[in-house]
Order: C-alpha cells, then sequence, then structure tokens
C-alpha cells in the first residue's frame, strides 16, 4: 500500500493583498479578524520583502467570499493599503508524501509534469510532507491527470 496521498477541492477563492507594510500586526489582524468571524483560511502565503512592502495571499471557500471581503472592508477603514484581489472559482490539489522530507525533487517532478501540461499555477504551499497547488477550475482535470500519472496515486475529492 502506497504512503503517498493526492487529495483536490473546489469551489476555493483565491485572495491576494499587494504592497502591505513589512508588519506582522498587519498580517496578524488580517487573520485574527477573519477567524473571528469563523472564516477557515487555508494556504496562506507571504512574500519576502520587496521596498518595505510585501504581499500576502490566502485561500477559503468559495461560499465565504462574502464574509471576507466584508471583514477585509472594516479593516481597510484602517488600513487604506488593503486592497484585495479576489480570484473564486479555483481547485487546490495536495500531494502528501512521507518520505519527501528526504527525497529531492519532488517538487521539480511536479512542476516539470505541469508545466508539460501547460498547466498554470496560481499559488503554491509547501511543507515537509506536502505540496500544495492553486490552479483554475478549468484546469483541474488536465492537473489530476497528469500528476496521478506522475506519482502512481488516484485524487480523491475532499473539501478544504
Amino acid at each position: 500500500m502506497s504512503k503517498n496521498k493526492m487529495t483536490y477541492g473546489k469551489n476555493l477563492t483565491l485572495i491576494s493583498l499587494s504592497s502591505l507594510p513589512c508588519d506582522t500586526q498587519v498580517f496578524s489582524t488580517v487573520l485574527n479578524a477573519c477567524s473571528g468571524k469563523g472564516i477557515n483560511l487555508d494556504m496562506i502565503s507571504q512574500t519576502a520583502r520587496k521596498g518595505g512592502t510585501l504581499n500576502m495571499s490566502f485561500t477559503l471557500s468559495d461560499e465565504d467570499l462574502a464574509a471576507v471581503l466584508g471583514v477585509l472592508g472594516e479593516l481597510r477603514s484602517d488600513n487604506i493599503r488593503i486592497k484585495p484581489e479576489v480570484l473564486p472559482g479555483s481547485c487546490k490539489i495536495n500531494y502528501y508524501d512521507p518520505d519527501m522530507v528526504k527525497t529531492p525533487g519532488v517538487a521539480a517532478k511536479m512542476f516539470a509534469a505541469l508545466a508539460a501540461a501547460d498547466v498554470e499555477v496560481m499559488l503554491v504551499t509547501t511543507s515537509d510532507f506536502d505540496i500544495s497547488i492553486l490552479v483554475p477550475a478549468h484546469w483541474l482535470e488536465d492537473a489530476l491527470e497528469v500528476l496521478e500519472k506522475e506519482f502512481g496515486v488516484e485524487g480523491e475529492e475532499v473539501e478544504f
């Protein structure tokens, strides 16, 4: 039995906040405000500092889009730099392998397969044991097909 696993979820929204001040307080405020409203965020990503600013991205269920826009609107009254870019209708694919931590090239293998199929990847998050990618909904089937072939494991639909 294989230790590796692939799951996917549909109906996700990508929110990106650009040119935020390099201040942990802004990041914390956004996360805590969403949490306080019961909004579950996933694939949370922050870029490296560039010119005194950074970018933040995260995903959430399409169902929570109105709620998160309300939260961000409230926060914008205190910080004019909070301007969300919104991309609903996305899908997340998560590949998990407990041996990934000691196996070089897993991400390279994944991205080579996706590139060969011309699949656009909008966001990536990783850990020692998994890689999560966000793709436009219209590329989900192509992405699953090439990754299932590449890693020898069938994707299972789950809710994120």
